[in-house]
Parts: structure tokens; C-alpha cells; sequence
């Protein structure tokens, strides 16, 4: 009725008169913290299982977006970015930006297994060599800065991303060797020695109290992996006698005591030595002494006692071949320690390499496979440029080489 409708609205204005006197009287931090209470329940009530709060939902749109990314617009994205490296403003541009990109993707491609012949074209020739550019690149700077004192922070961390990178395009190129498109990728790869070379030179220049153990481990899992590669070239014919390329004289350049004392200390470290790491460790040592006749190089504290407990605890005794190069040099160990046991200490202690002195004293008439590789790098930089010898001679000295000019 007419006065029911009198009297509710006259309710309405009375209550609404009501609170507006009793908000007046309310200090303002307290209406301020009122308000945010009043928010903070409301929150709460939320129900933590709805679609926004739903992590696997949040997930499963990550996924989608990072497929569509890999399928429709993932070989440009790279293709743009190496080629914005490649020009004048590459100084302004984060180079790791492009290892990232790769390294993530690849590895959310194998995990999520998409198929990878909608961007098979990502691995190609330019790509490969630009890493190893950058790889040598960077353990130049790297030596550089350690001999001048200055922080080497951005090159460990570049240096480690292209060997990670590396590595899932290594994994990714075995898991498809057989497409059509990576066969012939794989015969140029085996052609190009720098490849090859460049984890040599890491793995010998890695410093020890500068650079992590997972820098080494993720290295020397790359480099055999690498290995996997060259013996699954050799074995189609990719790399035949025409091309000069010996497995053994490969290997051989490992075989050193102080690339193995690298390699030992992996072995040590038990958070580290996976069954992957183990693997790739122990499969080098296995051609270094088999291969090569370098038992000499793995006579070491260190390495002798890691072998010591991987026997006493049977860690191997599924890997035949890695239980015969334990016990094989553990044997060597003891009957050279039985017949002159005064040159065996001595012999355990010494982690020099006689190859390695007398490189030394021959390096002022003949250059050293390492100074041969730096050399060559160098020279693919500055061809074309003028007075190339100085800057070479320049840049021996600055790694510790005294060369002159002639040479």
C-alpha cells in the first residue's frame, strides 16, 4: 500500500542517516583498516580450487603456449635473434638471450615430446658455428680477465649456457639422426673440426678454482655425448680416411694427467656422479688406457681411491667394460707400487704431464696443439684485416705464450 512504501522508505532514510552519523565518528586509520579487513576475508573466501587459483590449469595454458611457440614461430624467432648478433648493435644485446631461447625450448620439445619436424630447421650449420665461435669466444675473454684480476662473473655464465645449449642440441640431433633434413647436417658437422677442438680447449682451459663442478660435469657430459655423435658418423661413413680424422688420436689428446685429474674429481664429488656422469667419466678413462696406453695418466690419489671404492662397493658390476678399467688399474697400481715403491709415491703426487713439459721447453721453436687451436680462431677473425701477426703475437702473450712474430 501507499503508506507501506511511506514507511519503508522513511526506514531506509533513518538507517542510512544512522550510519552516516556513525562512519563520521569513525577515525580514518580505523575506517582505512576496517576496509582492508573486510578485503582480507573476502579474499579468504575464495575457494582456492577455482580455475584461477588452479596451478595445473596454469600449467597446462604455459604448455599450450610454449607449443604453439615451438610449432609456429620458433625457427624465425632464432633465425632473427643470431642474425641481430651478427650485426653492429650485437655489443647492446644480451648474447645469452639466444642460448636461452634454444637450450629452453629444445628441452621442453624432448620433455613434452612434440614433433620435432615442424622445427627441425632450428639446427642448421650457422647455428652450430655460431656457438662454438661463441664458446671460444668466451674462454678467451674468460682467461683473459681471470690472468688480469677482474670479474668474471658474465663469462662463467655465458660459457656454461653454450655448453648447456650445446648439449640439447647434441641429444636433439641424436634422438632424430635418421630425418632426411639432420643426415645432412650431421655430414657437415663431421667435417668441422672446430667443433671437436672447442671441447678440447674447454675442458683444458676449465679453472678449477674459478669455475663450479657442474660446469665441468655439464661439460664433459657434453663432450661425450659429442663422442656418441662422432662414432655414430664414423660408422655411416661420414667420416672416412680421406678426412685425416683419428678416433684414437682424438681420445688422445685427453690423455693427460691433468684432464684427468678433471675428470677424477668428478668422481669424488657423490652429489654430482649420477650414473650419467659416471657413464661418461668412465668411458673416457676406459679408451684413455685401452686406446691410448695412458694407465700412466689415471695413477692418481685421488682417482686411485675413488676407483677403491667403486670396486669395494660393486658400484659396476653391470658395466663390464668399466669393471675391467678399475680392475685393471688397480692392478697396474699395486705391482708398480711392488717393485719400487719410492717411485711410485712420488709418481702419485706428481699431477704433471711429461708430455705437458715438454711442450714447455720446446715453446719457443714449436707451437702447441692449444696455441695452434687459439691461433686458427684468430685468424678466422682477422681475415682480410691488416697487421694480423702482431695482433696474434699480442693476444699469445696476453694467454701466457711468448711467441715472436716470425714464428
Amino acid at each position: 500500500t501507499p503508506k507501506g512504501h511511506q514507511r519503508v522508505k522513511a526506514e531506509v532514510i533513518r538507517v542510512s542517516v544512522a550510519a552516516k552519523v556513525v562512519k563520521e565518528q569513525i577515525p580514518k586509520d580505523q575506517e582505512s583498516f576496517t576496509w582492508r579487513q573486510q578485503k582480507k576475508e573476502n579474499l579468504s573466501s575464495i575457494n582456492q580450487s577455482s580455475c584461477l587459483m588452479d596451478m595445473d590449469i596454469l600449467v597446462s595454458y604455459l604448455k599450450k603456449f610454449a607449443t604453439d611457440i615451438m610449432y609456429s614461430g620458433f625457427v624465425d624467432l632464432v633465425e632473427n635473434i643470431m642474425k641481430a648478433l651478427l650485426t653492429k648493435y650485437d655489443n647492446i644485446l644480451d648474447h645469452s638471450f639466444l642460448m636461452w631461447t634454444v637450450g629452453f625450448f629444445l628441452s621442453f620439445a624432448h620433455q613434452q615430446e612434440l614433433d620435432f619436424s615442424r622445427f627441425k630447421e632450428v639446427l642448421n650449420l650457422d647455428l652450430f658455428g655460431f656457438l662454438v665461435y661463441e664458446a671460444v669466444k668466451c674462454c678467451e675473454a674468460l682467461e683473459v680477465k681471470h690472468r688480469q684480476k677482474q670479474d668474471l662473473s658474465v663469462e662463467k655464465h655465458r660459457l656454461h649456457l653454450v655448453v648447456c645449449t650445446l648439449n640439447q642440441m647434441f641429444r636433439t640431433l641424436l634422438a632424430n639422426s635418421n630425418m632426411e633434413y639432420l643426415v645432412s647436417l650431421q655430414k657437415c658437422l663431421s667435417q668441422m673440426t672446430d667443433l671437436r677442438n672447442a671441447f678440447i680447449l674447454l675442458i683444458r682451459r676449465q679453472l678449477i678454482e674459478e669455475q663450479s663442478d657442474v660446469y665441468l660435469r655439464d661439460l664433459v657430459q657434453t663432450n661425450h655425448v659429442l663422442m656418441l655423435m662422432i662414432e655414430q658418423w664414423m660408422s655411416h661413413g661420414f667420416i672416412g680416411e680421406h678426412s685425416g680424422f683419428s678416433m684414437i688420436s682424438h681420445v688422445n689428446q685427453f690423455a693427460t694427467k691433468t684432464i684427468m685429474a678433471k675428470y677424477g674429481s668428478l668422481l669424488e664429488h657423490h652429489d654430482l656422479s649420477k650414473e650419467s656422469v659416471n657413464v661418461a667419466v668412465l668411458t673416457m678413462m676406459y679408451h684413455v688406457v685401452g686406446d691410448c696406453k695412458r694407465q700412466d695418466t689415471l695413477m692418481q690419489l685421488p682417482i686411485l681411491k675413488s676407483f677403491s671404492e667403486m670396486w669395494a662397493e660393486n658400484a659396476v658390476r653391470e658395466q663390464e667394460e668399466f669393471k675391467d678399467l678399475i680392475e685393471f688399474v688397480l692392478e697396474v697400481f699395486m705391482s708398480d707400487a711392488e717393485k719400487d715403491p719410492n717411485l711410485c709415491a712420488e709418481n702419485l703426487f706428481d699431477n704433471s704431464d711429461g708430455q705437458q713439459r715438454a711442450t714447455d721447453r720446446s715453446r719457443s721453436t714449436k707451437f702447441s696443439e692449444e696455441e695452434q687451436i687459439l691461433i686458427f680462431t684468430w685468424m678466422s677473425e682477422l681475415l682480410g684485416t691488416t697487421g694480423v701477426e702482431n695482433v696474434i703475437t699480442k693476444k699469445l702473450s696476453e694467454h701466457g705464450f711468448s711467441k715472436k712474430t716470425e714464428q
